[in-house]
């Protein structure tokens, strides 16, 4: 009678949507559970046991570490001017370092480089190895009319055609062009059939000689000369 008088005043709809506000609050306090539930205690044990678990590995740790000052730091039985004292000469070592070692660290990247001389007075030293070159590879006066038609266009005298070349006559004087001109005339010059080619005994015999050049030697207060020096062949 009561149900029918309410649903005639508030209609069908409001009250289909009230009863369905209150089965979801029903169920909802059914699935959910409270303080003093035995669901909500034993995941508080649990989180406590984790919480307990870290605690006691902490403590562990800090007291076998190897590392100096952190157990004194820690220690529950110490005073606190005790441990103060200690963390304080804890951090000071550590900013010491880690600041020297990042002096190092850039020192090291830096590349650096050692180099150590040692000077030592020899009383006695062996005559040195010096080499005295001549940038002209032959004595162009000690040419032969021979030299010059066999050698020239490889000594770079003579043209292929061995006729004499622009630029060698350019370069020499009015007697030596005069000169040149005589020699590197072949019209007459009859070639001979053995040759020495341009072998070690044919430079040798054209190359500039150290008499001709070493003016004058003086080692260790005894006086040299080209006796003291032997010919390179390169």
């Amino acid at each position: 009678m009561w149900a029918s008088d309410l649903q005639a005043r508030l209609g069908d709809d409001t009250v289909s949507s009230a009863l369905g506000a209150l089965w979801v609050a029903m169920a909802l306090e059914r699935r959910c559970p409270k303080r003093g539930s035995p669901s909500g205690a034993l995941a508080r044990r649990r989180r406590r046991q984790a919480a307990h678990g870290v605690s006691r590995i902490t403590v562990a740790f800090v007291a076998r570490t190897r590392l100096h000052g952190l157990k004194y730091v820690c220690s529950q039985s110490a005073s606190l001017r005790h441990r103060a004292f200690w963390l304080l000469a804890l951090c000071t070592s550590l900013g010491l370092l880690l600041s020297w070692s990042s002096n190092r660290f850039l020192y090291w990247l830096s590349f650096p480089t050692y180099t150590k001389v040692h000077m030592e007075w020899a009383k006695e030293l062996a005559f040195p190895a010096v080499t005295i070159c001549n940038n002209n590879p032959i004595r162009f006066y000690k040419l032969t009319k021979s030299d010059l038609y066999f050698a020239g266009h490889w000594l770079g005298l003579l043209l292929a055609n061995r006729t004499a070349r622009p630029v060698v006559l350019d370069l020499l004087q009015d007697d030596q062009r005069a000169w040149f001109r005589k020699l590197s005339d072949f019209r007459l010059f009859l070639p001979p059939r053995n040759f020495e080619g341009t072998n070690l005994e044919f430079m040798d015999r054209l190359s500039h000689q150290l008499d001709d050049m070493l003016l004058s030697c003086k080692y260790r207060g005894e006086v040299c000369g080209p006796q003291n020096f032997s010919s390179l062949d390169h």
